[in-house]
Formats: C-alpha cells, structure tokens, sequence
C-alpha cells in the first residue's frame, strides 16, 4: 500500500500551487482533481473567433496581490510580470456616467467580492493565468489525476476523541492513503464526504451556515467599437435583492472587427443550485448594461463560475434573459 506525503484535493489554481510548493520539498505527492482538466475556470476561450480570459481577471495592485506576484514568479521559476495602470471605476445615472463613490445606503450582500475590483490601481498582467495553470500542471506531470472524485474521507479510528484521516476514496472504489490531506474544494462539500460521526451537528449546521459566492460571468461582443476603458459598476434598474453587476471594455480587435467587454456578478452558491435563479442574475445584468450602453447586447458568452451541470437548461435559461444570439455556456468550479 502507497503512502503519499501530500494529498491535494482540488486542482484549481490554489490546488496547483500548493502542489508545486510542496513538490520542491518532496516528490511524494498527489492531487485529485474532479473534472477532466485542471486549473478549475482558468483555461482559454474564444468569442467571435477573439480570445478571452476567464478565471482570474483582475489583479489588484495591493501589497498582498504584489507578494503574491512574488511567491508565484518562485514557483514558475520565471518572472510574473506587468505594470500598474490606475483603475478608476464609473457609474452610471440618469444624468449619464460619473465616478463610482459607493452604494450609499444600499446594502450590496456581495460587497466583499465587489470591492476586490475596486482597489484604486490595477496590476495588469503581460500574461493571462492559464499560462500559469499550464505550467504548474507540467511541473507536476504524473502527480496530477483528473476524472477524480473525492466520494468519502476515511479515518483510522472513529472511536478516539479526535480521529485522524489516513485516506480517501475517489469515485467510490478507489482507496489513496497519505500522512496529509489539504482540501482545496468548495467548503460544503465536506458535509457530503465527512462521515456523520467525526461531522457533529454543530459542525453542519455551521457548514450550512456559511455563505459562498458564485460568480456568474457575463462576456459580450461589440461589433460597434466603444470607448470606454473604466472599470463599470452598474446598479439602479430594479430594487431587488440580486444587486449590482461590474466589467468593462477590452481593446478593440486588430481589424476593428468588434470589441469584447466582460461583466460580473454573484448570486449565492446555493441558490445557484437552480437554473431559474442564474437566469434572473442574468436577465438583471442585461438590464443594466443596456441602460448605460444601448447598443451593448449583440452577442453573448455566458460562464458560470460553478459547481453545478447545467448545459441541459441552455435553451431555457436563453428564454429566460430574452435573448436571440448566439448563446454559449460553460461550467466549471471556481
């Protein structure tokens, strides 16, 4: 029986970085991820033949993003580069655009992961992270293991006080032992894989308790180039509990082809469980930027930052925002 050092569980960017840190210490790893490639939502994509990023971006230039620059540049084993650019972000009223202040009196649920993007200077990144994901994930070759399912963590002795894991078992029948576990999952999905007796009442209920974002991302292409280069925080169609949404305008293609800009918002991880919930996310964000920018919905790339399938309910969650383009969906956790 094999014994690993490290069980990473979870292959998303955190995952694979903690991997690559463990692996200058030791070869004895391992890393479990569920779906079929790593990197979690930072992977390459294409709207109207133009590339996009999805996944990490923005950075914001903070003495805690730039020591994090640092400590990746030593795992790359190369220099992670760019340059502060200053981010000032807008709004918009009825009177039209004017900068971005606050909420006033408006409760925004997701205000925590709003103001991420709202730091005054942005580090703007000579690359985008799915290089980085490339690169962490040839590092680790063989010790990375896709199309696997973490079902159930297994204890020594459930009878002691405090029990200790010694192994996991992935997609049901497969035992992997290791003297450390690092989980790099969604949160509550400990409650589906810890047995009842080492997860106590309390325990679940704090669990159920804890509240976790999604994000949900909006990617549009412009065939009418507009200039604007701010950051947008657009709120004020309706008074509803979905809040705000934020994004801005990518520069223009070589040809003058068209334009992308891409838009965020969030919506609770659980209700994100239902399909009819990220549509009214979405028919919102439509609402709003269309009210600042007319001419902005011309065709659509949608990318849910979740867990949840729900390429089945494309059509129905189209219907839902009024949509008649071109409609592309993905899914993966974040």
């Amino acid at each position: 029986m094999h014994i690993y050092d490290y069980i990473i569980i979870g292959g998303g960017l955190t995952g694979l970085t903690i991997a690559n840190r463990l692996h200058q210490e030791t070869e004895n790893i391992l890393v479990l991820e569920a779906s079929e490639s790593a990197g979690g939502q930072n992977k390459p994509a294409q709207l109207n033949h133009l590339p996009i990023t999805n996944g990490l971006r923005f950075f914001p230039s903070t003495e805690a993003s730039l020591k994090s620059v640092e400590f990746f540049s030593r795992i790359l084993n190369e220099t992670v580069t760019g340059q502060v650019i200053e981010n000032n972000p807008e709004t918009y009223e009825a009177s039209g655009f004017k900068k971005f202040v606050g909420f006033g009196k408006t409760e925004v649920a997701f205000y925590e992961q709003l103001a991420y993007f709202l730091s005054s200077e942005e580090f703007k990144l000579d690359q985008p992270s799915y290089n980085w994901v490339q690169k962490l994930t040839a590092q680790l070759g063989d010790k990375v293991q896709t199309k696997s399912i973490v079902t159930k963590v297994g204890f020594e002795d459930l009878s002691v006080s405090k029990p200790v894991v010694n192994h996991v078992v992935v997609n049901g029948n497969k035992n992997y032992y290791a003297k450390n576990f690092i989980f790099c999952g969604p949160i509550k999905d400990l409650e589906l894989i810890v047995p009842d007796e080492v997860l106590n009442l309390r325990a679940k209920a704090k669990l159920k308790k804890s509240l976790s974002w999604h994000a949900v991302c909006l990617d549009l292409f412009h065939t009418k180039i507009i200039e604007q280069k701010n950051l947008f925080v657009l709120n004020g169609t309706t008074d509803d509990d979905i809040g705000p949404c934020l994004g801005r305008f990518l520069e223009p293609a070589a040809d003058s082809s068209g334009q992308i800009s891409q838009w965020v918002s969030f919506i609770d991880s659980e209700l994100s469980e239902e399909t009819e919930n990220i549509g009214f996310v979405l028919k919102k964000m439509k609402r709003q930027i269309k009210r600042a920018f007319p001419d902005a919905l011309d065709l659509l790339l949608i990318c849910i930052e979740s867990g949840m399938t729900v390429e089945v309910a494309m059509k129905r969650v189209a219907a839902e925002i009024g949509m008649q383009h071109n409609l592309g969906l993905t899914c993966d956790p974040v």
